[in-house]
């Protein structure tokens, strides 16, 4: 079975709403996920969204239909950044 993995950035400042930025298939999800652990970029994994978002063109809003489910990960992502930072964004 491939690999695969998709990156999205989203910035509250400047994005209406994320976007994604990278994805790639085996060799090339290895070397993403290889940028992000360097880059302290949290990693999560869940095959419904990679499978739902991997056929956009990048870079790309995330479609309207994702918006629940992508909300949901960035809440858990700044979550963790708050946990890490003793609350200091």
């Amino acid at each position: 079975m491939d690999k695969k993995v998709v990156a999205m950035k989203y910035d509250e400042l400047t994005d209406e709403v994320p976007v994604v930025i990278a994805k790639g298939i085996n060799h090339i999800a290895e070397k993403i996920l290889e940028i992000a652990k360097e880059n302290n970029i949290p990693i999560m994994k869940n095959t419904k969204v990679v499978e739902s978002l991997y056929s956009m063109d990048i870079p790309s809003e995330i479609p309207e239909d994702m918006y629940s489910i992508v909300a949901k990960i960035i809440a858990y992502v700044m979550k963790l950044d708050n946990e890490n930072t003793g609350g200091i964004l």
